[in-house]
């Protein structure tokens, strides 16, 4: 929530993080559709690219509990999102140094509390089941 522009470096596609979870700081990529976002959101009213009238943002949780009550979706939380989109990566066969370099993780058993893995995962890998696996998307939410 403390990102400052200054951190953003489009030229490179790198976005520097001073203050991780774990207290470290790193670079992490920026994906394309975000860097699309960052560029249309960038209105030179603060130096924090997460601000209400200029101050940085200190929490999101109100705005994203009216969001998922709106879209009636329940026990859905904000990190709900993170341990998704690390699920997809290990589905979809990406090395998990990779994606724990991506994600931050420094240990194989953090890592593995994020990768979310079900019974049709296991039965895919062994070849006892050829359909795909599943991407949830929130078109899907949505229907339920």
């Amino acid at each position: 929530m403390n990102l400052r522009w200054s951190d953003v470096n489009f030229e490179s596609g790198k976005i520097f993080v001073r203050e991780s979870k774990n207290g470290e700081s790193r670079e992490v990529p920026i994906h394309d559709e975000l860097k699309k976002i960052l560029e249309c959101s960038r209105d030179g009213l603060s130096e924090y690219v997460v601000h209400d009238k200029g101050k940085p943002v200190t929490s999101i949780r109100r705005g994203f509990r009216m969001a998922r009550d709106k879209a009636v979706i329940d026990d859905f939380h904000i990190h709900d999102l993170r341990h998704r989109a690390i699920t997809r990566w290990v589905q979809e066969g990406y090395p998990s140094t990779i994606i724990m370099k991506a994600s931050g993780h420094k240990t194989n058993s953090a890592f593995c509390r994020y990768s979310n893995l079900k019974g049709d995962d296991v039965m895919i890998l062994v070849g006892k089941k050829t359909a795909p696996l599943p991407l949830i998307t929130q078109g899907d939410l949505q229907e339920v």
